[in-house]
């Protein structure tokens, strides 16, 4: 066998260390084919330097290696995965682990791979802390997860298979009508040059034939050109798919069975809806019976269904009202596209309220469906858990109204020997915000959040002015040069994943959304001239814990950690 002649692997890319894993597993492939392994350390090294490009000399002497280590080739991939090792930010990789969904299109094999690309970048930095901190569900492992994500694209590929074998079915029934009405009318022609005009153009019909006017030149049962008397028609051996009698094609079926009265167009948005659990287990089920277009009609509530839906017996019973054709996608369980004859507008009439619904037609439907819509406007289901706000805002209304108060004073404690930070003139104001800025420093000074105050003061900070999105603005104060000689409280501030480890298992939740917090701590009388802050209008400073403190957050942690404890 001759020599196998390989090119090493193309040079790295310096300026993309996120690489250097997968190229040195290429490296490896190359080393394991000519079995470099096996040769001496000096070689090894002088091969894997070649390979990495004219920077890998001095990269590899920014790693401060020995002499020695450089003729080791262990030692000196060591130091390259040490150079070119990436210090990833845990909290992002995690929050980019937990928001990967699986795309449209994406099969289970890609997603789960993906998923395990993007763990690596923090389940080595994650060691020290249990898994289950950061889920949820605290049953939910990886083999559960893959389970569930090949059972559910397995459910959607079979809903595809059937529904493309479905329309092959139709499509060879129609093929088979159109051929056998070809060959018919053809040997129809072949007998007409036979016998010349003998006999005038006929159509049979059960035991006898019918002489065709000239207002009716096709078939009532084919569809096709005339039929010689005596002849036979295409369709006279055929059978009906929507009825299954014979004597006719499914296009010229008269059964009351067929499909309902044409469709009229209707503009409406093009959407998709889900009907749920559409079977014949309905010993557990709640039924209601409402009143649609004069007649009593009993409904299965399911509050899963997106649309309100009959079956085709019901309609047929209100006298087939006239049907729209449908422009949403009506979906069963595993994505299953339901058979949708079209809607008609009628009023359903509960006990106590009157709703105007588009009711659809369902073909193969077995109940008459009442969707979450329908529920709604009649008012037949509550929830239990519902509270009702106004109820609540007029009891506690105090609660809803102003700031509340804390009640502990916060005190500011400076350093010893500090040099105060005083602005003597005011920053400059856009002309077009110079109204707003002042009727704001009313409002605050009308709400007790500040106050005028004329004595002097060592520290005196400049106003900032943020301008909001929705036209308002912001009064904020740049006090960096007193957070400097602040003396913090150290007070832990519960991370994300620690709460979201309380939060495994848990299944109500409840959101405390406090209103401009950090003014509900009044500051001590003695804080307050620290705070000053010069303005077109004069000198404010805060009665309450300004938002611009460095150790405010900690303090309103600390209040709020009081009040809570001991909550279950």
């Amino acid at each position: 066998m001759s020599s196998l002649q390989l090119r090493p692997p193309e040079n790295f890319d310096f300026k993309c260390p996120d690489n250097w894993l997968k190229w040195r597993r290429r490296l490896q492939q190359f080393r394991d084919a000519l079995r470099l392994s096996a040769e001496d350390d000096t070689r090894q090294v002088s091969t894997l330097l070649y390979c990495l490009g004219e920077e890998a000399n001095d990269v590899l002497a920014s790693t401060h290696i020995s002499e020695e280590d450089k003729k080791i080739f262990s030692k000196v991939v060591e130091k390259l995965n040490d150079y070119f090792k990436v210090r990833h930010n845990v909290i992002f990789e995690i929050a980019r682990f937990n928001q990967r969904n699986q795309m449209p299109g994406e099969s289970a094999e890609k997603y789960i791979a993906e998923i395990y690309r993007l763990a690596e970048n923090w389940l080595e930095s994650w060691t020290k802390r249990p898994l289950n901190k950061i889920q949820l569900d605290s049953e939910l492992t990886i083999e559960k997860a893959k389970k569930t994500i090949w059972q559910k694209e397995a459910v959607q590929e079979q809903g595809k298979e059937f529904e493309s074998e479905k329309r092959k079915t139709e499509s060879l029934e129609e093929l088979e009508e159109t051929i056998t009405g070809l060959q018919a009318s053809m040997g129809e022609l072949r007998r007409e040059k036979g016998k010349g005009r003998r006999g005038g153009p006929w159509q049979q019909g059960g035991a006898g034939g019918k002489l065709i006017t000239s207002k009716s030149a096709t078939c009532s049962r084919c569809g096709f050109g005339q039929h010689s008397c005596g002849g036979r028609f295409p369709a006279a051996d055929a059978r009906c798919h929507k009825c299954n009698r014979k004597g006719h094609f499914s296009s010229k079926c008269f059964s009351k069975t067929a499909a309902p009265t044409p469709m009229a167009e209707m503009d409406s948005p093009d959407s998709e809806m889900f009907l749920d659990a559409v079977s014949d287990h309905t010993s557990n089920t709640w039924k209601t019976t409402v009143s649609m277009l004069y007649k009593l009609v009993e409904f299965k509530i399911d509050t899963g269904a997106g649309v309100t839906a009959t079956t085709e017996a019901t309609y047929l019973e209100l006298k087939q009202p006239k049907l729209h054709q449908a422009h949403k996608k009506l979906c069963g369980p595993a994505q299953q596209k339901l058979q949708v004859l079209g809607f008609f507008q009628a009023d359903l009439e509960g006990r106590q309220r009157v709703a105007k619904m588009d009711i659809y037609v369902i073909r193969g439907l077995t109940n008459n469906l009442l969707g979450l819509p329908g529920i709604k406007s009649l008012h037949l289901l509550g929830k239990l858990c519902e509270v009702n706000d106004e109820s609540i805002m007029d009891q506690y209304s105090k609660v809803f109204t102003g700031l509340g108060n804390f009640g502990n004073e916060y005190v500011i404690k400076l350093r010893e020997n500090v040099t105060p930070y005083a602005l003597h003139a005011p920053r400059n104001i856009p002309i077009p915000l110079r109204d707003k800025v002042q009727k704001e420093l009313e409002n605050m000074e009308q709400m007790g959040i500040i106050r005028k105050i004329s004595e002097p003061t060592l520290w005196c900070a400049g106003m900032v002015v943020v301008p909001k999105i929705s036209g308002d603005i912001r009064i904020c104060v740049d006090l960096q040069p007193l957070n400097e000689n602040v003396v913090r409280e150290i007070h832990p501030i519960p991370s994300v994943d620690e709460i979201l480890a309380q939060l495994a298992g848990a299944k109500l939740f409840n959101k405390l959304d406090a209103n401009s917090g950090f003014w509900q701590i009044p500051l001590a009388k003695e804080s307050q001239p620290l705070t000053t802050f010069i303005t077109p209008f004069g000198r404010y400073c805060f009665n309450k814990l300004p938002f611009g403190i460095c150790s405010a957050p900690e303090f309103y942690q600390k209040n709020t950690s009081q009040i809570l404890e001991g909550l279950p």
